[in-house]
């Protein structure tokens, strides 16, 4: 096939590529008298996509295209690796699996590293760390992870196409100075030199953006400690026994994974990075990920402004979280929490209609013992957030949830009622959160409350005595609980086959016998898979009760009948919301 014909059939579709498939649209022949196998060589089609990719980043003005933009921003990373013609990296191998990788022609691999200066050295790279740092997958740490292998990677690149950017004369019509350049390629073996100026803009990034959150400031604050230790700490390149130890028992999981299928290998702590610093960083992490000393390199990382609200606030949420880790002395942790009292004070005064700062208010309240104000400070900033993108709704509810059933919060005798009006109002708040959250509340507070109306049938001084109490009556409000309250019939019946069985071990056994049966006898009126499911228990625990007594022959006909008792085959329909009665 000719060239002149490829070029033809690839521009009628262009509009196809354009809509539909991202940055192949830029894998576009832009030298037709090339030979077919130069067009389409697969590492030199990732090189250009690569650079199309950058090209986007760093673009002046660029297109308004979302869907590029997302794939530029979390796929330029993948082409640059994919050009040196390097296989993607298996879950936990080795990084070695990045040597031996090809070159790209010289011009192309000139372009590239201009690009890639020009990203990585500016501002023009936030966006790419703030993409990061919002990631969904908060608890991932995927900020840390996308820069150690950007490291890794721009090295392995940088020595595979090291020969073609040697030539200072090639790049003297760059728009960007020759000397600087030359000088960061220089830099791009040395991983600390790479990985600095990112650390640097991290933090920026992190200091000086308004999260939505505070998840999201402290994910993204651990994100920068571990990026800190591993560029900056001093004793990161010291080595020592204990990690030459870890990296010796890294190196045996590595070894044996070679042996086993996908799904068998292991990780490790050290996700097959092989390599003495890393091993030493992670050990590095585990003591000090909490340390203030810490903070203190991120906050003079990032160029905070004291005068500004939105690094306060940020600031006052990473003391709360360190102020929470394993080690702090009490001292100290109140020292900690009264220094972020007064960034997230400050905050306020300078933005009173920002949400997110309630939201950090309320924690420190919380934290402190302060349970009245941390519930005044999230109701305020329920009120101002509209859309729901703080926490202050889901912590106002539950703090007033336990307010009102918890003895540590303040309620000696839980006020069912009350909880029950709480939880319809969190429900019409979030009907998106409810299934996952007050529903399961709001059930268990309704098994509670029967449980709690059925135990006032219980002189429990009498029945520590003599076993005694109201059992009829007491079962009667178990029957009407399942009645009244279907979605808890199963907790229920569990109450009542639990007293029965608690009096057989006390050998009480005539009392018992007589709850069991008066349970079987309930439950054969009812042919619902709970009452079903229920008899057989009953059945079960009466036939146990009879071998306690050594009556044999009376335990036979209940055991059986508990193995025969079976429940009716699940429905294909979805079973209806529960309706929650009013409490007797």
């Amino acid at each position: 096939m000719s060239d002149s014909l490829i070029c033809s059939r690839f521009t009628t579709r262009r509009p196809f590529l354009g809509d539909h498939c991202g940055s192949l649209y830029i894998l576009n022949l832009t030298n037709p008298t090339s030979s077919q196998g130069d067009l389409f060589t697969p590492n030199i089609a990732h090189g250009k996509a690569a650079l199309a990719c950058l090209r986007y980043l760093v673009a002046e003005k660029p297109l308004s295209d979302e869907k590029f933009k997302l794939y530029a921003t979390t796929t330029w990373r993948w082409h640059l690796i994919a050009s040196m013609g390097i296989r993607e990296r298996q879950f936990a191998e080795p990084l070695s699996a990045l040597e031996d990788g090809k070159s790209l022609p010289d011009d192309l691999s000139r372009e590239i590293i201009v690009a890639l200066y020009i990203f990585l050295t500016a501002s023009k790279v936030d966006p790419w760390l703030e993409h990061w740092f919002l990631n969904k997958r908060l608890y991932d740490k995927l900020l840390f992870k996308e820069i150690y292998h950007y490291c890794i990677e721009l090295s392995a690149w940088y020595r595979a196409n090291k020969q073609h950017l040697e030539d200072r004369a090639a790049f003297e019509t760059q728009i960007i100075s020759t000397e600087c350049l030359i000088s960061w390629c220089e830099g791009l073996t040395d991983l600390q030199c790479v990985a600095d100026h990112l650390w640097r803009r991290a933090c920026h990034v992190w200091m000086w953006n308004s999260w939505k959150a505070c998840q999201q400031v402290i994910a993204g604050y651990e994100q920068l400690v571990e990026i800190g230790i591993w560029v900056n700490h001093p004793d990161v390149v010291v080595p020592n026994d204990e990690a030459t130890q870890l990296l010796k028992e890294e190196e045996a999981i590595v070894e044996a994974n070679v042996k086993v299928g996908v799904l068998s290998k292991r990780s490790g702590k050290l996700f097959g990075n092989l390599n003495l610093r890393y091993a030493i960083f992670y050990l590095i992490l585990q003591k000090e990920r909490g340390s203030q000393r810490r903070f203190d390199a991120v906050i003079k990382a990032g160029d905070v402004d004291n005068m500004f609200g939105v690094c306060q606030a940020n600031m006052s949420t990473a003391l709360r979280f360190i102020s929470s880790r394993v080690g702090f002395e009490e001292s100290d942790e109140k020292k900690v929490l009264s220094e972020a009292m007064i960034f997230i004070q400050d905050a306020i005064d300078e933005d009173s209609r920002n949400p997110r700062n309630y939201e950090q208010l309320g924690h420190l309240y919380d934290q402190e013992g302060k349970k009245e104000g941390a519930l005044k400070a999230w109701k305020t900033g329920l009120a101002l957030d509209t859309n729901g993108k703080t926490c202050c709704g889901e912590e106002y509810y539950q703090q007033k949830v336990w307010s009102l059933t918890r003895d540590d919060v303040g309620s000696a005798t839980p006020d069912y009622e009350g909880v029950i009006a709480v939880l319809e109002e969190a429900i019409k708040y979030a009907p998106a959160f409810s299934n996952s959250r007050w529903y399961h509340q709001m059930a268990d507070i309704w098994n509670s409350l029967w449980d709690d109306l059925a135990e006032t049938y219980i002189d429990h001084e009498l029945f520590e005595e003599t076993r005694q109490f109201n059992w009829r009556a007491y079962c009667n409000v178990l029957t009407e609980a399942t009645t009244f309250d279907p979605s808890g019939a199963h907790s229920h019946f569990h109450s009542w086959v639990t007293k029965a069985k608690d009096l057989k071990e006390y050998q009480y056994f005539e009392l018992a016998i007589e709850i069991l049966e008066r349970g079987i006898e309930t439950t054969s009126q009812t042919k619902t898979k709970a009452a079903i499911e229920a008899r057989a228990n009953f059945e079960f625990a009466l036939g146990e009760t009879f071998c306690a007594m050594t009556r044999w022959e009376d335990a036979v006909s209940p055991l059986e009948d508990s193995s025969t008792t079976t429940p009716p085959s699940p429905r294909s329909t979805a079973a209806p919301q529960p309706a929650y009665p009013t409490p007797l």
